[in-house]
């Protein structure tokens, strides 16, 4: 899988792509789960085309099913390698209130590891948090992340702040508030 993922990061990266790994390659890097099923790529909503073509030329594109949990502008399914990987663009997701859009950009990649030579970048967890907060069915995964922001300390506490600016239900507002609380006590 990460041979894969630095194939996929090179060619991003030779294009100049803004892009980040999240989901469970970006819980293994920080040591939350032990084996990630697949590759997320978030992608900047101008780069999508051209992520599309470079991923569909390394592999074959699937068909991507519609979802009434999820608004997002662009989406693809690919198995590279044998590896599924997934790209999101204008990533959203739908909830009693309305959807929350995630607002992925250059300043939403906090770090990069090095995998094969290549430098990959990773987005936060403090935004996945929201966003498996909102995902049904893996609300045992914002759990975990919230543990490990409790017991670690919030590392990039405005990424938190501006979610607050998003249109979030109630119970995810007062969880993110708590946890800002909690990081500003320490």
């Amino acid at each position: 899988m990460f041979k894969t993922l630095s194939m996929i990061g090179d060619q991003l990266n030779e294009q100049g792509i803004v892009w980040g790994v999240g989901a469970s390659i970006l819980l293994y890097q920080h040591g939350l789960v032990n084996n990630p099923q697949d590759i997320d790529l978030i992608i900047d909503l101008k780069d999508a085309d051209q992520a599309d073509r470079i991923l569909t030329a390394m592999g074959e594109k699937r068909m991507a099913f519609d979802s009434a949990t999820y608004a997002t502008k662009v989406f693809g399914e690919y198995v590279i390698n044998g590896v599924d990987v997934d790209l999101m663009s204008g990533f959203g997701i739908n909830h009693k209130l309305g959807t929350y859009i995630y607002d992925f950009d250059r300043q939403s990649v906090v770090d990069y590891f090095k995998f094969n030579t290549v430098n990959i970048p990773f987005t936060a967890l403090e935004d996945w948090y929201v966003l498996y907060a909102l995902m049904p069915g893996k609300e045992a995964k914002a759990k975990l992340i919230e543990e490990h922001l409790i017991r670690t300390g919030i590392k990039n506490p405005t990424l938190l702040e501006k979610t607050l600016g998003g249109n979030l239900p109630n119970h995810i507002v007062a969880q993110i508030q708590m946890l800002l609380e909690v990081n500003r006590r320490r």
